[in-house]
């Protein structure tokens, strides 16, 4: 996991399995890179399976981000391991997500697609 600044944009780069064991490492990191940019993106390219409490963490971070007025996006992020984690997790039913989705970007209705 690392933060790449671009031109004001906070890229995160996520790989790996990624579960309850990297929960506080990665909140402290998207935290940072929050606190860093108003637009943050992260690069799931490399992430090869996530459990629901990463899925939570990330949702959390989306409203986090969408409450203090900045944008948090998901990239490369279109892979099986990621689409099977979101269909376990139920995150592929919703229609609606969640009040903070305004600009599409909620985990409950694509925005990891």
């Amino acid at each position: 996991m690392q933060i790449q600044m671009e031109e004001g944009t906070a890229r995160v780069i996520l790989m790996g399995d990624l579960s309850v064991a990297d929960a506080a490492p990665l909140r402290d990191l998207l935290l940072e890179a929050l606190l860093a940019a108003d637009v943050v993106k992260l690069d799931l390219e490399a992430v090869t399976s996530m459990d629901l409490a990463t899925l939570q963490l990330l949702g959390s971070s989306h409203r986090t981000a969408t409450t203090s007025g900045k944008q948090l996006a998901f990239t490369n992020c279109r892979n099986p391991a990621l689409a099977q984690a979101r269909k376990s997790a139920g995150f592929i039913k919703q229609r609606h997500g969640c009040k903070c989705n305004s600009t599409k970007a909620c985990l409950w209705v694509g925005g990891m697609e």
